[in-house]
């Protein structure tokens, strides 16, 4: 039932695996099946009030959210994993069905999430100018399910409460914040922290600044780093391209890009310098590449324009 006002979701999935294993451990069958089911109701109302922005008329929202999954235990301890992890615990976590990715386990639930947005909104283009949401699960029973073997869940009745800010003061420009912090924890409940500043104009280009923090569980989980990326065009057939992303937690240069961009209609010549340093490497490795891209015939050398997409967010290689 969807209307203006807010929506009432209920579903229903089964899940439905079979295994036929070889090699397996002793004591461990080759044939394996699960079939388990579940639901789960999603509902938000939005109540929503005249505002103003900086002097500009503005609508500001409300909006309550409930989110309840119930889900069937099924021990899966046998089962290997394939391509099966746990998820991040983030916001967006707090209204997802299964707690793992794939299907090699399908978490035991019977959980309640508790949700509050607010945003704002500009009355003449709808634009959304600032958001603010925080939520908390809450479990009525312990999970047994885990990755590894089967053993009840030793976590609090509640989870930690995820959150996250959103601004765009003007149309190129946005800032956004996420956090995790532990009511349960008294050392340091600040678990998870976020933030984001994006430039983005209209024309060709983009700049990226952002903080990371993750307190973690383990000292392979644990990082706090800055990332600076950008692409600035020069003139019309020239660019500049880089990325530094540094690790306070190791006082060191992760990964370090510095490039330029030639370019016209048919052809698009990139010359792009890196150091990257893993926790393996002791010193790091440095190296230069270079493409050549004809229009309708591809391209030629190391595949610069994939490397930066996933090194700078919003990059175009267009």
């Amino acid at each position: 039932m969807r209307r203006s006002w807010g929506y009432l979701k209920p579903r229903a999935r089964l899940y439905s695996t079979n295994y036929e294993l070889a090699d397996t451990e002793p004591g461990v069958p080759s044939q394996q099946s699960h079939l388990i089911p579940s639901v789960d109701i999603d509902s938000k109302l939005i109540f929503e009030r005249e505002a103003s922005w900086f002097g500009s008329a503005a609508i500001q929202t409300l909006e309550p959210r409930l989110y309840y999954v119930l889900t069937s235990y099924e021990n899966q301890s046998d089962t290997p994993l394939f391509d099966t992890t746990e998820l991040d615990f983030s916001f967006a976590s707090l209204f997802r069905p299964n707690r793992f990715t794939g299907y090699d386990r399908v978490g035991d639930e019977n959980r309640l999430t508790v949700a509050m947005t607010s945003r704002t909104l500009g009355s003449r283009d709808g634009r959304e100018l600032f958001r603010v949401s925080v939520g908390q699960i809450y479990y009525f029973h312990r999970q047994q399910v885990q990755l590894y073997g089967e053993s009840v869940s030793e976590e609090p009745n509640s989870s930690s409460v995820a959150g996250e800010l959103a601004l765009s003061p003007a149309e190129a420009w946005t800032a956004r914040a996420s956090f995790q912090w532990n009511p349960h924890e008294t050392t340091d409940p600040w678990e998870k922290r976020v933030l984001q500043l994006r430039y983005a104009p209209e024309k060709k280009g983009v700049f990226n600044l952002s903080y990371r923090y993750n307190l973690g569980q383990t000292e392979a989980q644990r990082y706090e780093d800055t990332d600076l990326s950008f692409q600035l065009p020069v003139t019309s057939n020239v660019g500049l391209v880089g990325r530094w992303l540094y690790s306070w937690l190791h006082q060191e240069t992760v990964d370090a890009v510095a490039g330029i961009e030639f370019g016209r209609c048919c052809w698009r010549l990139r010359v792009v310098g890196r150091h990257l340093k893993t926790p393996t490497q002791e010193t790091g490795s440095t190296s230069v590449m270079v493409q050549l891209e004809l229009a309708g015939l591809g391209a030629l050398g190391s595949s610069i324009d994939n490397l930066l997409e996933q090194g700078i967010y919003g990059y175009r290689s267009d």
